[in-house]
């Protein structure tokens, strides 16, 4: 399977000098040698990188599909349940609402 530029990748093994264990994912940021190489960015969730790696085809691989839709719904309900936010003009389901348009 080959890859293109931007795409989320899964890590298939550990590499424990950088903190990374199997499954973590990172985004494809350059690819080399006819699509065998690919230079992968791994970041924090707030969005600092832990590694810059420069892997072979055989150590990524494809990430597992999330349901946005269903945990969308769930971390609304507990959230926003009984919370001041409810009263305002722009509440959770209008965002709710335009955030399905893009799904």
């Amino acid at each position: 399977m080959t890859y293109k530029n931007l795409e989320i990748v899964a890590l298939n093994h550990d590499i424990l000098e950088y903190g990374l264990k199997k499954g973590d994912t990172g985004t494809i940021v350059e690819i080399y040698d006819g699509g065998e190489i690919y230079e992968v960015e791994f970041i924090t969730s707030k969005g600092k990188t832990t590694a810059l790696l420069t892997l072979n085809i055989t150590d990524i691989g494809p990430t597992a599909e999330i349901n946005l839709k269903s945990q969308k719904a769930e971390r609304s309900d507990r959230v926003f349940q009984n919370s001041i936010i409810d009263d305002l003009p722009f509440t959770p389901n209008y965002y709710s609402n335009t955030y399905d348009a893009y799904i």
